[in-house]
């Protein structure tokens, strides 16, 4: 089994480890030999009851190197405990805890869980945290199979960065995260919350922040091919919600709202499908850069933003873009706005509509982009001020048939209908927006 690391704010960071029996077996005398056998004789303790399966685990205080490690097996006669790692210092009379909950991420040793924490583990925080100092650095790898997964309990406990300069965490491979909440207290930030540094993914994330201070949600620091999120919100950011360059984005039923950008169209593979793009402060989506691309863009609403829908400044030889059943209105600038020489760029735009009357773009349709098979009519959104854009009628299976992408849904059956799908309305229809935060 691997272990999850409990933290709540009725744990402690002087006496548990995480993982392990609720009431924390402790000691002040643990020996390290540079090896995986840790020797805890001098304390006397009582380990009976610690699992021996992995899902245990072992915290030390050491000054240097590891401090947390998996159990694999225990010796209650000699107070011995044999660890899935070896320690790599030769030190004693330290500080030790099996078991309990831990208090803080911002603890200086609880931030040693984030570099020695392997593939499988848990991570698991039931009360709000606060970051105050440096980034909280995930160096950490997990597996492709089995990542490193952080999740709050209950869902949407926040997580605060409350300093005014760097990244809220720096993340490397294979990690997961699961229904936080992120936000910034303080201003003039100009980093991103998460500095992606290989394959993530976040799942019922939101990122936000009232006053707009927060700069990105998530940025590439540097490798990493990937990055996924689903059913997801992002508000208030002060410049891109995601800009990630040479990493592939993927984003499926995720909502982005007053902030300046939602995604960077930047390089490499990108897939919008069944997202919200609206009230944001300058364009929905943007693209300046001349490097590769190749981006699909199906069944999401781009509404209500301060220029363009979509905008395509710069050229590039290999781009190829796709924009399908989505629902582009109500944008103060052009629907789709492509550059003077945008005809070289591969194009396919097919079933996506662009309002009438108080849903139109001010300045049109598109511009230097041939409208296709779209349609200019009212989207008849449910109730677009409070943020429901499902589509009316007027949506349902009018647009470009294309296979399914949601879970549970027949390969041969194919789904037009226009902005987020009505889920199985008209034409047959995808999945439905999840909704966050009304």
């Amino acid at each position: 089994m691997n272990p999850v690391v409990v933290f709540d704010v009725a744990g402690s960071d002087t006496g548990a480890s995480g993982a392990g029996p609720a009431t924390p077996v402790t000691g002040n005398n643990a020996i390290l030999a540079a090896s995986t056998v840790v020797d805890l004789s001098a304390d006397a303790p009582n380990l009976a009851g610690v699992a021996v399966d992995g899902s245990a685990v072992l915290w030390v205080q050491s000054a240097s190197g590891q401090q947390f490690a998996a159990i694999t097996a225990i010796d209650d006669v000699a107070k011995t405990v044999t660890v899935s790692v070896a320690f790599t210092v030769n030190a004693s009379g330290l500080t030790w805890a099996i078991g309990g909950q831990r208090a803080t991420f911002d603890n200086a040793d609880s931030r040693r869980l984030f570099a020695d924490a392997k593939a499988g583990w848990v991570i698991e925080y039931r009360s709000p945290q606060t970051i105050t100092g440096s980034l909280l650095d995930l160096t950490a790898r997990g597996d492709t199979s089995n990542p490193i997964v952080m999740r709050s309990v209950p869902e949407h406990t926040l997580i605060s960065k409350a300093n005014n300069f760097g990244h809220g965490m720096r993340v490397e491979d294979n990690w997961q995260f699961e229904g936080l909440h992120v936000s910034c207290s303080n201003t003039n930030n100009n980093a991103a919350w998460f500095g992606l540094r290989g394959d993530v993914r976040f799942d019922r994330l939101i990122c936000d922040d009232a006053a707009g201070s927060f700069y990105r949600a998530m940025q590439r620091s540097s490798g990493g091919p990937t990055v996924t999120v689903t059913d997801s919100k992002f508000a208030n950011m002060a410049s891109f919600a995601i800009s990630c360059s040479s990493m592939d984005v993927t984003a499926i039923g995720c909502e982005f709202v007053n902030c300046e950008y939602a995604v960077l169209l930047h390089r490499d593979s990108t897939l919008l499908k069944d997202c919200v793009i609206h009230g944001c402060t300058a364009r929905g989506l943007y693209r300046t850069v001349a490097t590769s691309l190749s981006a699909i863009l199906m069944n999401c609403v781009i509404h209500g933003n301060a220029g363009d829908g979509i905008e395509i400044t710069t050229e590039a030889a290999t781009a190829n873009l796709n924009i399908i059943n989505c629902s582009i209105t109500g944008n103060a600038g052009h629907g789709i706005s492509f550059p003077a020489s945008g005809s070289s760029v591969t194009t396919f735009v097919a079933g996506n509509n662009y309002g009438s009357g108080d849903t139109a773009n001010a300045l049109g349709p598109v511009s230097n982009l041939p409208i296709g098979d779209g349609l200019e009519v009212d989207p008849g959104y449910a109730d677009a001020g409070n943020g429901d854009f499902t589509g009316g009628p007027e949506l349902a299976g009018v647009g470009y048939p294309v296979t399914p992408l949601g879970a549970g849904q027949s390969a041969t059956t194919p789904a037009n209908d226009i902005g987020i799908a009505q889920g199985g309305g008209g034409g047959g229809g995808g999945f439905s927006l999840s909704r966050l935060v009304n």
